[in-house]
């Protein structure tokens, strides 16, 4: 096996040298990935819309907000906060447009936590009773 350097200038290097190197920054390579996963990023989307039930309201879940939350390995909807601005739960009963934020608990999570906003429209299709 040969090698130049940046200088232009060719070695040999013998091929169980060349191979045991190669081998050696393979495995460290997969070492240091598997110990520091990339936690996953958290992506909202811009808006949903939902309708008022026939109880006049609407129930928000975490599920509704995030975008591609089957692509977060060991996804789990109890792992994460859910605000709607101005109410104090996940319930919605009346008609507007409101600010959602969805935010990673701690635990299991490690801070910083992420977290993602998005808007909910909600409106009332029924007719009147």
């Amino acid at each position: 096996m040969l090698w130049t350097d940046l200088m232009g200038k060719v070695y040999r290097i013998p091929f169980k040298v060349f191979c045991l190197t190669l081998l050696s920054m393979v495995s460290a390579s997969f070492v240091i990935a598997s110990e520091n996963p990339t936690p996953p990023v958290l992506v909202c989307d811009d808006q949903i819309n939902v309708s008022l039930n026939g109880n006049c309201d609407a129930v928000i879940t975490v599920a509704m907000i995030l975008e591609g939350e089957s692509a977060i390995p060991g996804f789990d909807p109890s792992h994460y906060d859910i605000d709607i601005e101005g109410l104090p739960s996940n319930i919605i009963s009346k008609v507007g447009i409101y600010t959602v934020t969805v935010t990673e608990k701690n635990p299991p999570f490690k801070p910083p936590l992420n977290s993602c906003w998005g808007h909910i429209l909600v409106e009332d299709k029924l007719p009147p009773r």
